[in-house]
């Protein structure tokens, strides 16, 4: 067994398409760890494509695919459609909603600390609906650690505050 583990969470990225970039954000992580006392075990990439924007997603797979090939491991969710309102002028339409990728993350998250996969976590997001499986990986695996890395531009204090 390594001297301890961690496990990379990773959310949000930037979509750029190339086995360079992919490359960068999976040894941008050991800048975060100490490689005499921890060793990076997985690296996750949570997402959805957006298949109603073929050249966006075909640039987003070619991501995936670069992140593929420097180990890291894709989770996709999906977009549905939802009817929303127009706080201005009370109008209604359509607009896509990323589903699932919180839920992966929680699922991921929740069973690789129940089957003892690391011993800290590092969660890049700026998402606070992360916050409650945070909170309860705390309770049910107390001896877990929880890193959150915040992408700029994004402040997540609820998820920072339950980390």
């Amino acid at each position: 067994m390594p001297l301890a583990q961690s496990a990379g969470i990773l959310k949000t990225l930037e979509h750029q398409p190339s086995r360079e970039a992919a490359s960068n954000q999976r040894f941008a992580v050991p800048l975060l760890i100490n490689p005499e006392t921890e060793e990076i075990q997985t690296v996750y990439y949570f997402s959805a494509l957006t298949t109603w924007i073929p050249e966006r997603a075909k640039k987003h797979l070619l991501y995936i695919h670069a992140l593929r090939t420097v180990g890291v491991k894709d989770i996709l969710g999906k977009f549905s459609m939802r009817e929303r309102k127009c706080p201005l002028c009370a109008g209604r339409y359509l607009a896509h909603e990323e589903k699932k990728t919180d839920i992966n993350i929680a699922i991921t998250l929740l069973g690789d600390a129940v089957a003892d996969k690391f011993d800290t976590a590092l969660i890049l997001s700026g998402d606070s609906d992360l916050a409650p499986v945070t909170t309860k990986l705390k309770q049910l695996c107390p001896d877990k650690k929880i890193g959150i890395i915040v992408p700029k531009g994004q402040s997540a204090m609820h998820l920072k505050y339950a980390c």
